[in-house]
């Protein structure tokens, strides 16, 4: 008997978040190596860069894979991903208000921010509810 980890929401919020995430940092690795390859930056451009969104990828790919197998390994990686992503967003947001730049004027800049810590926090929620079991009497 498989105990079920995740609900059926937060399991395909995280599928579908995760997808957009890994896809995205595919997309930057890949875009990296084409500057890099026609040396269009100069030799700015460090092989970390590159090196670190590639094996976010290839992590996010695999607790996908861990998710569709119901282990609880991926679910705690899921939530350092939703972790990450949320400090980041608020670290972002303290940076531009401490830098008193006039963006902070702009209502679609809050909303943006609002709504890109809203996601994370949702996941992180979502995966932290315990799926119900099937009693029968």
């Amino acid at each position: 008997m498989v105990t079920k980890i995740y609900t059926k929401v937060a399991k395909l919020y995280s599928i579908a978040y995760l997808g957009l995430v890994a896809l995205s940092c595919a997309v930057n690795a890949i875009i990296w190596i084409m500057i890099f390859q026609n040396n269009a930056a100069g030799n700015e451009i460090s092989f970390t860069t590159i090196f670190f969104v590639a094996i976010v990828a290839l992590v996010v790919v695999a607790t996908i894979v861990g998710i569709f197998k119901e282990k609880m390994w991926a679910k705690w990686i899921t939530i350092s991903i939703y972790s990450w992503y949320a400090f980041v967003i608020i670290h972002t947001t303290v940076g531009v208000y401490l830098s008193g730049s006039t963006i902070i004027d702009k209502t679609w800049f809050k909303i943006m921010l609002l709504i890109g810590l809203i996601l994370p926090v949702l996941g992180i929620v979502l995966l932290l509810q315990k799926p119900k079991t099937n009693v029968s009497s």
